[in-house]
């Protein structure tokens, strides 16, 4: 998981780095945040880094990734994956459903019942187990937080 989660991190920061009010008024860090090494992906003078080095790479979106209800059809696709050579699998990192649902427990990670609102173990299980698959097949894997 460790491969996975560092990316994730990577790109929350990358956010602030790239997120300014206008073209004029663009900064640069110079030196490198030390709390970036060791396999964290991080934006530095324009480009993504990891160890210190340049990292290029190609990726895919599954989205879709965490409602896979057959856990073989998640290893499977993250076979896929890996054999055509990429490096970055975007996916949801949420899923809610409102009401009662006859949904797998395992394809969301919160519930709205009357106004309530739960986290789902299962599903946030289900997140935990890609994770850990992904990194098996040294994949990193990019956690979309919102759909907006």
């Amino acid at each position: 998981m460790r491969a996975a989660s560092l990316f994730a991190t990577g790109f929350l920061a990358l956010s602030n780095v790239v997120a300014i009010p206008s073209a004029t008024n663009v900064e640069q860090r110079t030196t490198p945040n030390k709390r970036w090494n060791d396999g964290f992906v991080h934006a530095e003078g324009g480009k993504f880094k990891i160890n210190d080095k340049d990292f290029f790479f190609a990726g895919t979106t599954a989205y879709w990734l965490t409602q896979v209800q057959v856990t073989q059809d998640i290893t499977t696709t993250l076979n896929d994956v890996a054999a055509d050579r990429f490096k970055v699998v975007r996916m949801w990192g949420f899923r809610e459903v409102v009401g009662e649902t006859n949904d797998d427990p395992a394809t969301f990670t919160q519930q709205w019942v009357n106004g309530q609102q739960k986290c789902n173990q299962a599903g946030i299980d289900r997140i935990k187990f890609i994770l850990d698959e992904a990194e098996k097949r040294n994949l990193f894997v990019q956690l979309v937080l919102t759909n907006n």
